[in-house]
């Protein structure tokens, strides 16, 4: 969870008994009304004059909710139909995962919810055997202050920590590994958006600094991302539908870009979504 992963964790809904429901790289959490079933289709595109135009399908991502609004299923599919993805909720809560990771990796994970100590245990193992064990600590409000990650004999790889202010915005990110510690410093607008984010290495020197902004919706619309080391870049988010149904869902396709490249000559990446949100009667 690095970078981007405080932002995930003001999306994410927080349950009555103290843990999270987990998108799972859904962006699925603020939608409104008697969902039953969405459908997204992702496609590759050209973006030219602030207009794409649909190319190459990715994949396809289907969600299934009850009648109270609880994810359900999760699944994830290739344009020849093959599995990528799956995720198993239940009461809200994911107890199952199978997914493949960015660097070509399987992972499954097996989820056990603590309910007296407000903890999660997350069993890990990836397609090389290799076995892991995530444990995630969360405070009463149902906000995650730490994650310990445990290889198979039970040493220590990793540790995370979580700091919230009075306002409950998480504002710091400790990660900890055998080298040291890196620190990540969040700010807010009045409306509980990140608007920036700092990332500190382990003698407190900047890497990188991104900024965000958002529409009157609070829908991410720019990531300004500085780095020292790699150079400036960031992803900019066009609209191209702004009609919403009566719940106040986007039903329509939207995409976004990249502004700003590391390398000269990289082509801009637009990525298009189609969604259709089905809801109970």
């Amino acid at each position: 969870m690095i970078y981007f992963g405080m932002i995930l964790l003001a999306l994410i809904g927080i349950k009555e008994e103290g843990f999270p429901q987990r998108p799972h790289g859904s962006n699925l959490s603020d939608v409104k009304g008697p969902v039953k079933k969405v459908i997204e289709h992702r496609y590759y595109s050209e973006l030219k004059n602030n207009k794409a135009k649909k190319g190459e399908w990715v994949e396809t991502s289907v969600m299934l909710y009850n009648e109270e609004g609880n994810m359900t299923q999760r699944i994830v599919y290739s344009p020849n139909d093959t599995l990528i993805d799956t995720y198993v909720y239940s009461n809200g809560l994911l107890i199952e995962a199978n997914y493949q990771t960015d660097w070509g990796g399987s992972v499954k994970e097996n989820f056990r919810y603590d309910f007296d100590s407000l903890t999660v245990y997350i069993a890990s193992i990836h397609r090389n055997g290799v076995k892991s064990l995530d444990i995630e600590q969360y405070d009463i409000t149902g906000k995650l202050i730490s994650i310990s990650e445990l290889d198979s004999l039970g040493n220590l790889i990793s540790e995370q920590k979580y700091i919230y202010n009075l306002q409950g915005q998480n504002t710091e990110w400790h990660y900890r590994k055998a080298k040291g510690t890196t620190k990540t410093i969040s700010q807010y607008n009045l409306n509980d958006d990140v608007i920036s984010e700092v990332h500190l290495n382990e003698n407190g020197k900047t890497t990188s600094q991104s900024e965000f902004e958002y529409d009157k919706r609070g829908n991410l619309t720019k990531a300004h991302i500085y780095d020292p080391e790699w150079g400036v870049g960031g992803y900019k988010f066009f609209s191209k539908c702004s009609k919403f149904d009566k719940f106040g869902n986007n039903r329509f396709r939207y995409f976004y870009s990249t502004i700003g490249h590391v390398n000269p000559g990289t082509p801009t990446n637009v990525m298009i979504l189609e969604r259709e949100i089905l809801y109970y009667k």
